[in-house]
């Protein structure tokens, strides 16, 4: 089977090539100049067919569309995916000159809502999902911070509301803080999320989902770098049920909440796409990405135990994870493998090339 995979982030591309690698599929890659070195660099690619500017003007979209079609005349195409938001709009707009199916996304009315953390916001709290309580600015300067002060009070999250692997992330801890982040030039994002911060610990769920219906869930913990234990948090599968049930969501998508030691949660943002935790999933026993290829049969698994980096292994907690089995020796074994059979990518992020910096304008 091959695929074509539109990209515009080279970490979240990595991550679906690599699961696409795993289930026997080809991945052939349309991406812009910025990330191709260290796609192309990366043994789960097998080809940067097209590198330029990917965006939904009319030439753009064209040359995309000519490009796949050369591609499928050379190699034939099982499959077309995109590993992020924007490929996913792209794929919207010429979905009906592809020589391939499309993997399952959501619906185009869906994406922009749940895609911006305002819509996000006003979609969830009709549905009785619980949120945070959130401001919107037009710009940083549009603050009111006298209103935030009031009825907010602080420590405060600020966003942009859209963006993604917290581009823009700010947590801002007195009203000082805040006023300062209004001066012209400090915060350069438009449309701009003032945000009640939650304390607790940061928690996530991941479905596939078709026609609006998730065929598998999976709730889990959040550690740094992607790391990840999968246990189940009851409530929060009831809120993303809820919230995919209302917009006829199709393919992968992620949820990220905060939960606190008493139990409380508030669901925080939706990422509509793949996500980063996939890896962590799929190495701990659930697949998504190959739910939707096709003919996979639907064969999901189950996620279970822990997912670390393989450098946590030196550390004193991943020491110990290790010797408990809480971080199975099996899906060490295997983050092992993988990453000793797709080594480049990794180093060349460490040191410094083809990490993805997003401008506030792309953000």
């Amino acid at each position: 089977m091959r695929a074509v995979v539109l990209c515009h982030t080279s970490e979240l591309a990595l991550v679906v090539l690599r699961a696409l690698r795993v289930n026997g599929v080809v991945p052939y890659v349309a991406c812009e100049p910025r990330i191709e070195k260290v796609i192309a660099f990366s043994r789960a690619c097998a080809r940067v067919f097209y590198s330029g500017p990917l965006s939904r003007t009319e030439g753009d979209l064209a040359a995309v569309t000519q490009a796949v079609a050369r591609l499928h005349r050379e190699v034939g195409i099982d499959v077309v995916m995109a590993s992020n938001v924007q490929g996913l709009r792209i794929l919207h707009d010429i979905r009906h000159a592809m020589p391939a199916p499309v993997y399952p996304m959501p619906p185009l009315d869906a994406l922009d809502v749940l895609d911006d953390k305002r819509k996000f916001y006003d979609l969830a709290a009709n549905l009785d999902v619980p949120v945070p309580r959130s401001m919107e600015f037009e710009t940083a300067q549009a603050i009111d911070v006298d209103r935030v002060s009031r009825d907010l009070g602080y420590p405060v999250a600020v966003k942009p509301a859209v963006s993604w692997a917290s581009v823009g992330f700010l947590k801002v801890g007195s009203e000082r803080e805040l006023s300062d982040l209004t001066m012209p030039g400090q915060y350069p994002f438009r449309r701009v999320l003032v945000q009640e911060f939650i304390e607790g610990d940061d928690v996530g769920a991941g479905l596939f989902v078709r026609r609006g219906e998730p065929l598998t869930i999976a709730t889990f913990k959040c550690g740094p770098r992607d790391a990840a234990e999968f246990v189940p948090i009851p409530a929060l599968v009831q809120a993303a049920e809820r919230i995919v049930d209302a917009t006829g969501c199709e393919g992968v998508i992620n949820f990220d909440a905060r939960l606190s030691q008493s139990g409380e949660f508030r669901v925080l943002e939706c990422n509509p796409r793949f996500f980063m935790r996939l890896r962590a999933a799929r190495l701990c026993g659930l697949d998504f990405l190959r739910m939707g290829l096709p003919a996979s049969g639907n064969n999901s698994g189950r996620a279970q135990g822990c997912y670390r980096p393989v450098g946590d292994a030196v550390s004193s907690a991943g020491l110990r994870q290790l010797v408990s089995g809480e971080w199975p020796l099996g899906v060490f074994a295997r983050t092992v493998a993988e990453l000793a059979g797709d080594p480049l990518p990794t180093l060349l992020s460490r040191l410094g090339s083809g990490r993805t910096r997003l401008p506030p304008a792309e953000a």
